[in-house]
C-alpha cells in the first residue's frame, strides 16, 4: 500500500474504474470452452473460447490458400466479459484473437529481459499488450500452446531417430558428418529430454505487476499480485518509470501520437514495446534490448477475423470471404487494411504504392538495389532504405531449435500477388546477362530477399519451349556425404528437356499431356514452382531455389499429390532443385564449386520412410554459357 499511496500523492494517481471493472473480471471468470457450433453468450460474465480452423469457415466457396506453416492453420477466438475501456471505438473490442505465433512470442519474452517487438503496420502488434496481460492473469490459457511445442520437439525427435539431420542445428549435423560411428542417447532419453524443454519453455518470466504506459508519460498500473486490484492512472515523466517499477516488473511501452524515445536507463524492469517499423523510436534502446519479428495472419485467419466482424461490428466492417480473399491478394494479409479500410483508404493506398513500384522497375539497376536490400519496411529520418511496407512483409521461419524460435531474424517477402506480378513482369523484359548475375549476386549474400528464386523460375521457363540442354546430379542422403565432397566437371549428368506449350493451370496426373510443362500462378501450390510427365510416365519437378536446405514436410508432400490425385505408392516422382553457384567463374567446370554440404542438407529427411524408393532428389543447373544461346523469340 505504500507505493500505492506515493503514487497518489506524488503523481496524482486515481483508481481508473473501467480498467478495474475489466481485471476483476477477467481475473475472477470463468473460462469455457466453446465447440465451434455453438454460439457466443452475453451478460454471463465468462471468458469464451473457441479455436477455430478451416472447416470452421461459414462460407466455403471460396478455396483457402495451402498454408506455409502449422501455426497458420487455427486461430484462438477469446471473447472477454467485457470490452477493453480504451478500445470500444474498435470493431471488436470485446474479443481477442491469438494466432499461435502470439503464444510463441509470449514465451519468447519470457526468456529476455527488454524486446522490441515489431512489424508491418496494421497487424494488431499494440492489441498483443491485451493479450500478454490477459495470459498473465490467466495463465491456464497457456495451456493452449502446450500442444504447439510438443508437436515441434517430436518433429526435432524424429529427425534424429530417421538417422538423418531433420531439424537439427548445423552443428550438429557437421559433428555427425565427421564422426563415424559415436555413442548415441537412446531415443527415449532424447523424448524425455525434450519434454523437459516444453515444461521449461511453460514457464516463461510472470510479473507481479504491470505497467503499459503511452511514450512513458500516461501509465496504467496492474496488480498482479497484490496489494489491491484496482488498476490505477496517472500521468508523470518518463524518468520516473524507475520509481515505480522493479525486477519483478514489466513495462508494455505503446507510442504515442508524438513520436519518443523509448526510456530505460536505470530501469531494472522487464520492457517489451510495441512499435511501428521507424527506427527513431527505439534506435537507442534497440542497441540494449532483443528485436522480435510478428508475422502477419494467413489469409484463413483474417477470414475467421472477419466472420467474427460480420457477427458483432458495425456494418462497415462487414466483408464476405471474397472480399477478404480478393484483399489480401490486392495488398497482403494487413488485418486493418483488408479488414477496417474503407474504398477512399484503398484507393490512395494503391496511388502510393504504384509511384513505389513504378519507381524501382524504372530500370534493371534500381530493382536490383531494391530486391538486394538487406533492410525493407523499416523507416528513418532518411528515408526507406529498400522496399517499404507496401511491397514487402516480414515473415519468420519458425524454428524450434533455436532459442527465440526465429522471431529474431528479419525475413521478407513480397506483400501480395499483385505486387508480385508487376515485379515479374520486369523481370520478364530483362535481359538474360542481368537475370544471371542477379542470381549470383543473391546467391551470394548471406541473406536474400524472397523473390530472389523467381529469376531462377524465369530461366526455366525462356528455354522450356527452345530446349534445355543442361546438368544434373543426383542428391545423396546425409549420413553418405564426407565432409570435405566437392563436384567435379565428371560427376555432372546430362538433363535434355523441350516443351510444345506452357499450361498456367494445376493439372491432375491422369490428364497429363507429354510436351506440357504446367505452371501454376497459384503461388500456394505445393512443393514445387513446375512440373510435367516424362517419357517414362513418371512425374518431374522443378524447384528453383536459393536456399541451403531442402528438407519439406510430410504434410507439404502429401498436399503435392493431393492436388495432382495421385500418391506416392502409385506415381514416381523425381524432384529437380534449379540452383546456380556462388560465383560465376567456378561453375561445375571447376573442382569445389560445388561443396555437397552447400546445398545437400537432408533432401530427404523428411519423407516417408516407405516413399523414398519412389521419390528421388536431383540439382540442377543451367551451362556456365547459357545466355549465348538465349532463345530469341521469348
Amino acid at each position: 500500500m505504500e507505493l500505492i499511496d506515493r503514487l497518489k500523492k506524488k503523481y496524482e494517481a486515481e483508481v481508473h474504474p473501467g480498467f478495474t471493472a475489466w481485471i476483476q473480471s477477467v481475473r475472477t471468470a470463468p473460462i469455457v470452452n466453446r465447440d465451434n457450433e455453438q454460439g457466443w453468450q452475453d451478460g454471463d460474465g465468462l471468458i469464451q473460447i473457441k479455436r477455430m480452423k478451416k472447416e470452421d469457415l461459414q462460407h466455403k466457396e471460396v478455396p483457402v490458400p495451402e498454408s506455409e506453416h502449422p501455426y497458420d492453420e487455427c486461430l484462438d477466438v477469446i471473447k472477454l466479459p467485457m470490452e477493453i475501456p480504451t478500445e470500444k471505438r474498435n470493431p471488436a473490442p470485446q474479443f481477442l484473437f491469438i494466432r499461435p505465433d502470439e503464444y510463441a512470442l509470449f514465451y519468447c519474452f519470457g526468456k529476455q529481459d527488454w524486446c522490441i517487438l515489431t512489424g508491418n503496420p496494421g497487424i494488431s502488434k499494440s492489441w498483443f499488450q491485451w493479450k500478454f496481460i490477459l495470459l498473465c492473469y490467466r495463465q491456464e490459457l497457456l495451456d493452449r500452446f502446450v500442444p504447439f511445442m510438443e508437436e515441434e520437439d517430436d518433429d526435432y525427435i524424429e529427425g534424429q531417430e530417421d538417422g538423418n539431420e531433420g531439424k537439427g542445428t548445423e552443428q550438429v549435423l557437421k559433428k555427425r558428418k565427421m564422426e563415424s560411428v559415436t555413442e548415441e542417447i537412446a531415443p527415449s532419453q532424447r523424448r524425455q529430454k525434450a519434454n523437459q524443454n516444453v515444461l521449461q519453455q511453460s514457464k516463461p518470466f510472470l510479473p507481479n505487476r504491470i505497467v503499459r504506459t503511452i511514450s512513458g508519460t500516461k501509465s496504467y498500473l496492474f496488480f498482479l499480485n497484490g496489494p489491491t486490484n484496482d488498476v490505477l492512472y496517472f500521468e508523470h515523466s518518463p524518468n520516473a518509470l524507475m520509481k515505480f517499477t522493479d525486477a519483478e516488473s514489466t513495462i508494455l511501452w505503446e507510442p504515442g501520437e508524438v513520436a519518443a524515445a523509448i526510456r530505460y536507463q536505470d530501469i531494472d524492469a522487464h520492457i517489451i514495446a510495441t512499435v511501428s517499423p521507424n527506427i527513431e523510436r527505439f534506435h537507442e534502446f534497440r542497441k540494449r534490448a532483443k528485436m522480435f519479428y510478428m508475422p502477419c495472419p494467413s489469409e484463413l485467419q483474417l477470414r475467421l477475423m472477419g466472420q467474427i466482424y460480420c457477427s458483432t461490428a458495425e456494418e462497415q466492417y462487414h466483408h464476405s470471404d471474397k472480399e477478404i480473399h480478393d484483399r489480401v491478394i490486392e495488398f497482403g494479409p494487413f488485418i486493418r487494411i483488408v479488414l477496417c479500410w474503407s474504398e477512399d483508404e484503398l484507393n490512395l493506398f494503391k496511388v502510393d504504392r504504384m509511384t513505389e513500384i513504378e519507381d524501382i522497375v524504372s530500370s534493371d539497376q534500381s530493382l536490383a538495389k531494391a530486391l538486394r536490400s538487406q533492410v525493407n519496411i523499416m523507416e528513418s529520418s532518411r528515408g526507406q532504405s529498400g522496399m517499404s511496407h507496401r511491397l514487402a512483409r516480414y515473415v519468420v521461419h519458425r524454428d524450434a531449435t533455436k532459442l527465440f524460435g526465429g522471431y529474431t531474424v528479419p525475413c521478407y517477402q513480397i506483400s501480395c500477388e499483385l505486387v508480385r506480378n508487376e515485379i515479374i513482369t520486369h523481370i520478364a523484359q530483362s535481359s538474360i546477362q542481368f537475370v544471371k548475375q542477379q542470381l549470383i549476386n543473391a546467391n551470394r549474400a548471406e541473406k536474400t530477399f524472397q523473390l530472389a528464386h523467381i529469376y531462377l523460375e524465369r530461366i526455366f521457363e525462356l528455354y522450356a519451349k527452345t530446349g534445355i540442354q543442361w546438368k544434373c546430379f543426383p542428391m545423396r542422403l546425409q549420413s553418405s556425404l564426407i565432409n570435405d565432397d566437392c563436384l567435379s566437371a565428371d560427376d555432372w549428368q546430362q538433363y535434355s528437356v523441350q516443351f510444345k506449350v506452357v499450361d498456367k493451370s494445376i493439372t491432375a496426373y491422369n490428364d497429363m499431356k507429354h510436351d506440357v510443362l504446367y505452371y501454376p500462378t497459384d503461388k500456394s501450390f505445393p512443393l514445387v514452382d513446375m512440373y510435367y510427365l516424362n517419357v517414362e510416365q513418371n512425374l518431374v519437378g522443378i524447384q528453383a531455389t536459393m536456399g541451403k536446405k531442402h528438407p519439406e514436410s510430410v504434410t507439404t508432400y502429401e498436399k503435392f499429390y493431393e492436388k495432382l490425385k495421385t500418391s506416392p505408392e502409385c506415381t514416381k516422382l523425381h524432384l529437380y532443385y534449379l540452383i546456380l553457384p556462388r560465383y560465376v567463374d567456378k561453375y561445375y567446370r571447376e573442382k569445389g564449386a560445388y561443396p555437397l554440404s552447400q546445398f545437400w542438407l537432408g533432401a530427404k529427411t523428411a519423407i516417408d520412410s516407405k516413399w523414398k524408393e519412389n521419390i528421388n532428389f536431383y540439382t540442377l543447373l543451367p551451362p556456365d554459357a547459357f545466355e549465348a544461346s538465349y532463345p530469341n523469340d521469348a
